[in-house]
């Protein structure tokens, strides 16, 4: 009797990994999918040329200065792991998180994974893109049960947003690529529009007199058809700026979102690595 129990615990046991290796696999497949296709559009897209900065707002100006956006050359993509910490609700418990991102320069591009130590043993996986004018939110348990999948058109300009978000990471982008266009606001502020095709997001943008990007929020929060505000990034806050390859770049951030559910998620990133992919020879576009 003994014997048959143990042999049942240890057949559940090899049966519960087993479909958590599986959906892990079938999890980074889906993963990989978006990485290659992100891959190969920043491949073939052409390079943007540098644009005239002097045109823009003055606090917009004094970042770039600071940040050795105009002085360095530009690049195709960056790739960056980091860890942190995020949390459910304003009053909801602290997770461990970590995980990796990129993001394409020539065109608004990304994917973003963490993962979420939700109990010991018990994870949630976080896969977020936009590639391609098509944006993702995904959420599953032990990357295998979906919790919160959704990739419809209501979510693709709160992802450009978080696209225009992180970009204090890879600064050239201001100084290289006029999908995000500058509106002045006063000696503190701006307001940044990013376009891609169709769809827009817009962001009030303030600096300190340094020249440090400070904070960014969502303008226009989007609505889905039933009112309620789209789930995305909504809000960022930056600080503890280093210099890394002739730039400046803020090694942590302080996010707020919005879930399907309409839940607000709170998330620090701190940057542990960042890679900037170099440009190779190919021919210049407008950086339109």
């Amino acid at each position: 009797m003994f014997d048959l129990l143990l042999f049942t615990i240890v057949l559940c046991l090899a049966l519960f990994l087993f479909i958590i290796v599986l959906g892990e696999n079938l999890y980074s497949l889906m993963i990989e999918e978006q990485v290659n296709y992100l891959r190969l559009i920043v491949s073939y897209a052409a390079l943007p040329l540098p644009r005239d900065t002097g045109l823009l707002p003055e606090p917009v100006q004094r970042y770039l200065s600071f940040a050795g956006a105009g002085t360095c050359a530009s690049a195709e993509s960056v790739r960056m792991k980091y860890h942190g910490k995020a949390r459910y609700g304003k009053k909801g418990r602290w997770l461990v998180l970590g995980g990796e991102c990129a993001f394409s320069i020539a065109v608004p591009g990304f994917w973003w994974r963490a993962t979420l130590a939700y109990l010991p043993g018990v994870w949630l996986d976080r896969f977020d893109y936009y590639v391609d004018h098509r944006a993702g939110m995904n959420l599953n348990l032990f990357s295998l049960i979906p919790l919160s999948n959704i990739n419809n058109s209501e979510i693709v300009s709160p992802a450009l947003f978080r696209y225009l978000s992180c970009t204090p990471l890879f600064p050239m982008v201001h100084a290289h690529c006029t999908f995000i266009q500058w509106h002045p606001v006063d000696n503190t502020a701006a307001r940044a529009v990013i376009t891609d095709g169709t769809v827009s997001a817009e962001a009030l943008v303030r600096f300190d007199e340094r020249g440090w990007m400070e904070s960014m929020n969502c303008i226009h929060e989007s609505s889905t058809t039933n009112g309620q505000p789209a789930p995305g990034l909504v809000s960022c806050l930056y600080s503890s700026y280093f210099d890394f390859n002739g730039y400046r770049i803020p090694e942590v951030t302080e996010a707020e979102f919005i879930l399907p559910d309409g839940e607000r998620f709170e998330a620090e990133y701190i940057l542990d690595s960042i890679d900037f992919e170099p440009c190779i020879t190919k021919i210049h576009g407008d950086g339109a």
